[in-house]
């Protein structure tokens, strides 16, 4: 009975915690999913809202990206060897947000770091929001939640409107029983939706090429055609393209 007891008990609180992940993550937005630093910019400013009645404790900073499934250093606190890699820094790193209130991010280039001027670089922007204490409330479980939202640099060179076609250049070819999906511009693009011979396929976790990069993808069978969607700077879905093999 007492064992019963304390399960139900662990099964409550991580129901709670949950809960107060998920109100937290939808507490706090930002204006956008993804974002895009262009070398012509000063900054780029990012907007923060918090539609919650209750105050919150907002951490940002930039990091290393590495693919989803990797081992990564997302944590504020990395390594000083890390910390030159990033060229990026964001302000106010560490600002608290009350109830409905709005705030502005700012991420400013400096010139610590280099970066390729052939093809776009890729980082991650981090948001940590953490629950304030509520006056009225005795006790409450703070849970902080953390977003991870990709930041690209683009160099002068690339800017303009070639970056939205950048999805419809994708090549294809069959490599015996997979489908090599072969990105030939300088531009990261982000699989959406694939479809081979009008059956879809499950996207993998990190469906984004790389710059003049490739991709497998299983095809059982021949490939006659091939339908696929990318997502564009502000995260919105391109319309579908066709094409026969």
């Amino acid at each position: 009975m007492q064992c019963y007891k304390q399960l139900l008990t662990l099964a409550f609180v991580i129901s709670v915690s949950f809960m107060t992940q998920q109100s937290a993550l939808a507490s706090i937005t930002l204006g956008g999913t993804r974002f895009v630093y262009g070398a012509s910019d000063d900054s780029l400013s990012i907007n923060v809202k918090n539609r919650d009645k209750n105050p919150y404790l907002v951490q940002s900073w930039i990091s290393v990206y590495t693919p989803p499934g990797q081992a990564s250093k997302k944590s504020a606190s990395v390594k000083n060897d890390t910390v030159k890699k990033i060229p990026f820094i964001v302000t106010p790193p560490l600002f608290k947000i009350e109830a409905d209130e709005s705030y502005v991010l700012n991420i400013v280039k400096t010139e610590s770091l280099p970066l390729p001027q052939d093809r776009e670089s890729v980082f991650y922007l981090n948001v940590k929001a953490i629950p304030g204490k509520v006056k009225d409330k005795k006790s409450s479980l703070m849970i902080s939640v953390d977003s991870s939202m990709k930041l690209f640099y683009r160099p002068s060179s690339l800017e303009g409107a070639l970056a939205d076609a950048a999805g419809q250049q994708l090549t294809y070819k069959q490599s015996g029983s997979n489908l090599v999906v072969n990105n030939p511009t300088a531009y990261f693009v982000t699989l959406y939706s694939l479809a081979i011979n009008g059956v879809k396929i499950k996207m993998p976790v990190n469906s984004m090429l790389d710059p003049f990069g490739n991709m497998s993808f299983p095809a059982p069978g021949s490939v006659h055609t091939l339908t696929w969607q990318t997502l564009g700077d502000q995260g919105q879905i391109s319309q579908a393209k066709t094409v026969s093999l």
